[in-house]
């Protein structure tokens, strides 16, 4: 065997490389899973190339737990948390992405349909841009899609590969504990004690809702406690501008819209369309361009019988409060996601002009639409 490598020296690099990415794709694959997942998602955001990644993986995680609903939209609808809302007896997963596309709601569905307990509902979060030409560039998740992509992604990613040598020589964990039975031995201020121990319920509530595929933001937890976070988060909003324009309607983008509402009516599987609250400074922004576009968006989808009915949170209450929003103007809180699930729950004709269908659309035209 060695005189045949030696004198195939060609074959024999050819063999060991084969060799070595193999076992590169069988470690990174299998360690994802099993040994530092939680840890992995915990800090995610500093070695993950997307969230679809992550999402994807605590999907064939949790292959076993039925859902009865999913979220699926943009970063924006990531507050939506299932946790809460188990209380109406509603078991659910959010999957929604950072600048999800249509597609990727389709890929999604076929992976659940295929490999999940068929759901009763999806909540849909749709914005203006989901119909432009324009898209955002995201990795597809190569746990969805086919073994190809699979053995190709793990074999050019090396993000996992980073973590695990993050964690092999980092001692943050070392230093965390150590400092905090000094703090303990000395009886030190007690508001050092507490940082710590509000740092260890952030990680631990964060872990909870990367189980669930629920947004974490740590701030949101801070402005509970402290005033001084909700002004910073509000000179935030107020000088992060969101730049939006006009764009022609991508019809490739509503195909693939109609395509994903017949593989759920093939399924007998409720579909909740809704377009999220936005702060009012964008509202008004370039002679209310975004609410013009959303809606513009909205009626087509109706007059065109693509859909029945839409829920409309664009321009509304939430809009008005600044302490609505999270870092951004389209960006909302928990607070806000889990009173626009109760609309979503309830009875149409019951919440008036936050639902929008072909008695109503036309009465819009004069005011916001071109």
């Amino acid at each position: 065997m060695k005189k045949f490598l030696k004198e195939n020296q060609l074959l024999s690099i050819f063999l060991i490389t084969l060799f070595l990415l193999s076992l590169k794709f069988l470690i990174t694959k299998n360690l994802y899973y099993k040994i530092f997942l939680n840890d992995y998602l915990q800090y995610s955001k500093n070695f993950s190339p997307d969230e679809r990644i992550s999402k994807a993986i605590i999907s064939k995680k949790n292959l076993d737990i039925p859902y009865d609903a999913y979220f699926l939209g943009t970063s924006t609808s990531g507050t939506f948390n299932p946790i809460n809302y188990k209380v109406y007896n509603i078991n659910s997963f959010n999957f929604s992405l950072s600048g999800a596309s249509i597609h990727d709601h389709i890929v999604i569905l076929k992976w659940i349909l295929k490999n999940k307990q068929k759901p009763d509902m999806i909540f849909l979060e749709l914005k203006a841009y989901n119909f432009y030409n324009d898209e955002f560039k995201n990795i597809q998740s190569p746990e969805f899609g086919g073994y190809f992509n699979a053995f190709k992604f793990y074999l050019t990613d090396f993000s996992t590969i980073n973590f695990y040598l993050n964690k092999l020589i980092s001692f943050h964990n070392i230093r965390k504990n150590f400092k905090k039975k000094i703090i303990n031995f000395f009886n030190k201020t007690r508001v050092n004690t507490e940082k710590l121990n509000r740092e260890e319920n952030y990680s631990l509530l964060k872990n909870e809702f990367n189980k669930v595929g629920v947004r974490f933001y740590e701030n949101y937890f801070k402005r509970q406690k402290e005033e001084t976070y909700q002004k910073i988060n509000n000179n935030i909003i107020l000088n992060k501008k969101i730049f939006f324009k006009r764009s022609e309607i991508n019809e490739k983008k509503i195909s693939e819209l109609k395509y994903l509402i017949n593989l759920l009516k093939i399924n007998d599987i409720k579909l909740i369309v809704f377009f999220g609250p936005a702060y009012k400074d964008l509202i008004i922004q370039d002679n209310y361009l975004y609410p013009k576009e959303d809606l513009k968006i909205i009626k087509y989808l109706i007059l065109n019988n693509i859909l029945d009915d839409v829920y409309y949170f664009t321009q509304s209450d939430f809009s008005n409060d600044i302490a609505n929003f999270e870092l951004d103007m389209i960006h909302y809180t928990y607070d806000v996601a889990d009173q626009l699930f109760k609309y979503l729950l309830n009875d149409k004709n019951k919440i008036g002009d936050k639902i929008l269908n072909k008695n109503n659309i036309k009465n819009l035209k004069s005011k916001f639409i071109n």
